[in-house]
Parts: C-alpha cells; structure tokens; sequence
C-alpha cells in the first residue's frame, strides 16, 4: 500500500496498482491505468460532503473534457471568471457547484439523482471516509474498506539508514516486526507492497510510512520506533 498524493484528498491510499523503481535519484512510483484512477478520484469528488473549491471545479471541468469558455457559457460566466473562481481557494458559488456535480453525473453517473447531489452540495450527503483505500481490479479502481490493523510486539531488523522528518518517514528493511513501546493510540499495521504504515487510530491519520528496502543481514541494526508525546513532533526512530 501506499499513499497517492492528490490535491482534492488528503488521506488516499493505493492497495494496488502501482510499481516502485529504484532510480538514480531514489526510489519512484509508476502508477498503472493513471488515467482510469484519475477520473475514478472525479467520481469521488462529485461526492464531497461540502462545497467544492477551485481546484476540484477545474479537476472536474477537465472530466468533462470542457475549456473555461465552454464551462462559462452554461453558468453565464466569462472565461476569466471561471479562472478566477479555479485559482481561488475558496468555496465556489452553490450555483456552479451543483452545475458542475450534475453535468458529471449526467454523463458518467447517470443513476446519480438531484436530490443526492444537492445534499452534497449543501454537506449534508454521505461522509467519505477520513482515509480512503483505493484497489485496482479487471473492472477498473474501487474503494475497498479500511484495511484491519493488529499490535505488534517485539523487536525489527532494519537497515541503519534512518530519516525523520517533520513528519516522521522512514526508510529501511523490516525482516520481522517492531518494538512498541508507550505507543498509546498507535499502531503498525502490515501494508501491501512492501510497506508498514504507522497510523492514529483515533484521529484515524497518517503519520509516518515505513518502506521496507532491499539489503543484507549483514548491513542491518536494530530499530526502535518510540510514540511518546505527540507524534508529528516527538515521534523517533532510534538505532540500537
């Protein structure tokens, strides 16, 4: 599993559907049916609980296959205006929010009824999930539940080569599991892919991934990831 770094969700994650490639420049991701996930995100953003910003009218525009002009005939705008309103960080007028819902829906989700939209428009539809989990299958990308989690205990075999950041990223070889210790409400969860994933429960967000690299025995240390105090800043991998 990995994270998908989009600007219309914060918390997407990959099962799937991606390859990772050692380059000269480090470790890279080529993403497969890029297109397809791409407008699969657009379906999501037609589910919004809240009004959409510019950059989600633009992603959809794009969709839709329209240009500013096009756009701004059918809500009675100039074209600088819908590149006003694209630029702008804040919510867009209700008006093309549910203009812009309906006409994807009308081509792509034509089972999508008014009334649904307009409850996402006004953030009272449905709540899409904090973190979502996206999988590729033979009928294209699909959201797939949040993945279960367990405890682990003990100690990990890693690689010596550590970084942390403001928010922790670390990067070495697990060979069996980690140490936890005083985690709280953190836990480590088994990712596909070669990777862990330490998370909050409670707050259910990420805050450090964990990649598993190629190595040696012989160049390995033992490594300790300690969850004291808050996480974005106290959290530390130490070697041992």
């Amino acid at each position: 599993m990995t994270r998908y770094p989009h600007f219309t969700f914060p918390n997407l994650f990959l099962l799937n559907g991606y390859r990772e490639i050692e380059t000269h420049d480090g470790l890279v991701l080529e993403y497969e049916e890029e297109d397809d996930l791409e407008q699969f995100i657009r379906h999501l953003v037609v589910r919004k609980s809240e009004r959409l910003k510019g950059w989600d009218l633009r992603f959809l525009r794009r969709g839709l296959g329209l240009s500013q002009a096009d756009l701004g005939v059918q809500v009675d705008r100039d074209a600088q205006t819908i590149a006003r309103w694209e630029k702008s960080n804040e919510a867009i007028p209700s008006a093309v929010d549910l203009t812009i819902r309906i006409r994807f829906a009308a081509r792509f989700e034509p089972q999508m009824s008014t009334k649904e939209i307009v409850a996402y428009v006004d953030g009272k539809g449905s709540k899409l999930a904090t973190s979502i989990y996206l999988r590729l299958t033979i009928d294209g990308w699909r959201i797939e539940p949040e993945p279960k989690v367990k405890f682990a205990r003990g100690n990990a075999d890693s690689d010596v080569l550590v970084h942390v950041n403001p928010i922790p990223r670390f990067g070495y070889r697990l060979i069996e599991h980690f140490t936890r210790e005083n985690s709280g409400n953190f836990v480590i969860e088994p990712m596909h892919g070669g990777k862990l994933l330490v998370a909050q429960t409670e707050l259910n967000k990420s805050i450090a991934d964990v990649v598993m690299k190629e190595s040696t025995r012989a160049n390995m240390g033992m490594l300790r990831l300690n969850t004291k105090g808050s996480a974005n800043e106290n959290a530390s991998a130490t070697i041992h």
